[in-house]
């Protein structure tokens, strides 16, 4: 049965006109508040194809952000990057997800044209065409949008840094966030990386008694694992994301075709409750 708007309010502990405010990221709502709501989606595996009810064709300052799925844990942190600039410039904007099913991409482009739309924020790696707006793509490039894509030579590097001369292994799972860095290291299944190697798991696990490195979307407070993170830096990503979108709207000048945002590489230090980055 599919989960409706009213179920994440009641998971949220808000009201419904709360939730769509929340995933259209009304700067009215509360940072926390969304962070609620976007835990409650999460849960649920709500997909608010109804985020664009009521909207006006004609409307404008309006862009929309399309992910692949948005049951990923790093959404709403981008999410917040997004707003926060977006709000600034007083944008609103959509969200929506292909659902990865066949046509639904194509389809779904149609209907943001038809909506008249600024712009297009789009991070599922098969697009299948340039849409006819400005559009940023997030991990990948787009002949002809601008794109926002993650430093795989500083992440080599800050993984360089932690193995100093031990080797690095690569274990990727289905949502891997870190696939390019994984093709400059060498690939291993579970329990096949000799001590004193490390392995990369990505959106894997590791096996006992290995040397992990945990990759995610997100930093903790509390790293519960004590492991090693390499954090795709969502909240940064999404920053970067909104910004190079305004300036594209607002047709500034000798704007980058590809902007890099370095993943960070974060360790607990010896001293109690302390975190580090190596940079």
């Amino acid at each position: 049965m599919r989960v409706t708007m009213i179920q994440v309010a009641r998971e949220a502990g808000v009201d419904k006109a709360t939730v769509s405010r929340a995933l259209k990221g009304d700067p009215r709502i509360s940072l926390a508040t969304r962070e609620r709501v976007w835990e409650a989606v999460k849960r649920l595996g709500y997909e608010p194809d109804a985020v664009a009810k009521g909207l006006s064709s004609s409307k404008s300052e309006m862009v929309a952000v399309v992910f692949r799925s948005l049951t990923n844990p790093w959404v709403g942190c981008f999410l917040s990057g997004v707003e926060r600039v977006l709000a600034k410039g007083r944008m609103d904007f959509m969200v929506r997800s292909t659902g990865d099913l066949p046509g639904a991409r194509e389809s779904l482009l149609r209907t943001l044209s038809a909506r008249r739309i600024d712009g297009l924020i789009w991070l599922d790696p098969e697009i299948p065409r340039l849409p006819g707006m400005p559009t940023v793509t997030v991990g990948f490039r787009l002949e002809g949008a601008h794109s926002v894509l993650i430093d795989h030579e500083e992440g080599l590097r800050r993984l360089g840094s932690l193995a100093r001369e031990t080797p690095i292994c690569y274990r990727p799972g289905q949502e891997a966030l870190f696939r390019e860095i994984g093709e400059k290291l060498e690939k291993s299944p579970k329990g096949k990386v000799s001590p004193p190697g490390w392995v990369l798991c990505d959106g894997t696990v590791p096996g006992p008694g290995e040397r992990a490195i945990l990759a995610c979307g997100q930093a903790f407070g509390n790293n519960p694992s004590g492991l090693p993170l390499l954090v795709w830096p969502a909240f940064e990503t999404g920053v970067l994301s909104a910004r190079l979108l305004l300036n594209s709207l607002k047709q500034q000048p000798n704007l980058p075709d590809v902007v890099l945002v370095p993943p960070r590489l974060e360790i607990e230090e010896a001293a109690p409750g302390g975190s580090g980055e190596i940079v």
